[in-house]
């Protein structure tokens, strides 16, 4: 059972006892509550009334919240974090993304810049590297406009690889999950 139903089942539950007991009539056990008097003033009535109306109204309203954020995570579990097949890569884990990952990942770009509407399937090829490739490849200079290939000259099809211009560096980045 998933933890909704769960939660679900547990809020009606133990929400519907006290109608239950408000539906079975049984006031005696009110009357005993009221003190010697052995009825309640109409202003306590209408309070107990307020009361009850509130609490089963915040209920249903933490319920459903509840199940909306529960159907929201289950969602955002599914999220392919490296949308878009015909955008650029971040190397060395080749994961390709689409305009604003950056920015919605509060990523910094570091040098150059960040991909932008222009650099579609019908645009030249671009790159966007992390800074520990950048260091790997060209320690103390600006990658930014040099080129970069998935593929190893002279092994295989030279005619194969594709060749990206790289626009820009950004920190580094763990791929494996939608963290830092």
């Amino acid at each position: 059972m998933s933890a909704f139903g769960a939660s679900l089942t547990a809020g009606l539950l133990f929400g519907a006892i006290p109608v239950v007991r408000l539906l079975r009539g049984d006031l005696s056990g009110v009357f005993r509550e009221e003190g010697r008097t052995g009825t309640a003033s109409r202003r306590t009535h209408l309070w107990r009334g307020t009361l009850v109306v509130a609490q089963v109204s915040l209920a249903f309203a933490l319920l459903i919240g509840a199940g909306l954020l529960v159907a929201s995570f289950a969602r955002a579990m599914r999220i392919d974090p490296v949308p878009g097949p015909e955008e650029s890569l971040i190397s060395p884990y080749n994961s390709r993304v689409s305009e604003g990952y950056f920015e919605a990942m509060q990523i910094d770009v570091e040098s150059g810049r960040s991909f932008t509407i222009g650099d579609g399937a019908d645009a030249p090829p671009v790159a966007i590297i992390d800074r520990r490739l950048a260091e790997k490849f060209w320690l103390g200079q600006d990658p930014v406009g040099r080129r970069i290939s998935q593929g190893v000259p002279g092994v295989g099809r030279d005619e194969d690889m594709e060749w990206r211009t790289i626009v820009g560096v950004v920190e580094n980045v763990r791929a494996s999950r939608l963290t830092r």
